[in-house]
């Protein structure tokens, strides 16, 4: 039997980010994002007002060890981002 790629790494415990659900939002309809040493990736589309409303700056960074593993899944969300944000 062959699993998607996401059910399989989705049982690795380095692909999960715990989040409040407005963050959580946000990242699974890829608004936001992280560089790999975990600093926020805000769209260009939310403007300071959402932002506000929203609880998310530029100076944000996830407040976590990023490993390795961590580091690709970020990498992989982040292209996408990059894709849906150029």
């Amino acid at each position: 039997m062959k699993f998607n790629w996401w059910y399989r790494d989705f049982q690795c415990c380095d692909n999960i980010l715990i989040m409040c659900p407005n963050h959580d939002s946000l990242f699974d309809k890829h608004l936001i994002s992280f560089e790999s040493d975990g600093k926020i990736l805000i769209n260009k589309r939310i403007d300071n007002i959402n932002k506000t409303m929203l609880n998310i700056n530029s100076d944000m960074k996830l407040g976590i060890e990023i490993s390795e593993n961590l580091k690709q899944f970020l990498g992989y969300h982040r292209n996408i981002f990059e894709n849906k944000n150029t």
